[in-house]
């Protein structure tokens, strides 16, 4: 049997915005599109919560997460919040 490890952290706040902040596969199991199809997950789930905002959270020292984030149709926004100023993120 074949395991993969997907790892994700979530930010649930009161302004109805969920913000995933971590999202980790294991790199022998890279570029099989379980990160896409996770994230497809976690966005029908938003919806179905009735979230207003998903925030996916990364930094620009992460080249294959915001690959991910605009092949899924995410945009690039200022930095917000605890992140103003912070230039990796």
């Amino acid at each position: 049997m074949k395991k993969q490890l997907v790892v994700v952290l979530l930010n649930f706040t009161i302004t109805a915005l969920l913000m995933l902040k971590r999202m980790f596969v294991l790199e022998s199991e890279r570029g099989q599109g379980f990160s896409y199809q996770l994230l497809k997950r976690l966005e029908t789930w938003a919806k179905y919560l009735d979230f207003e905002n998903l925030i996916l959270a990364t930094g620009v020292n992460q080249p294959e997460a915001i690959a991910l984030c605009k092949k899924c149709g995410y945009q690039v926004i200022e930095n917000y919040e605890q992140y103003q100023g912070v230039g990796t993120s």
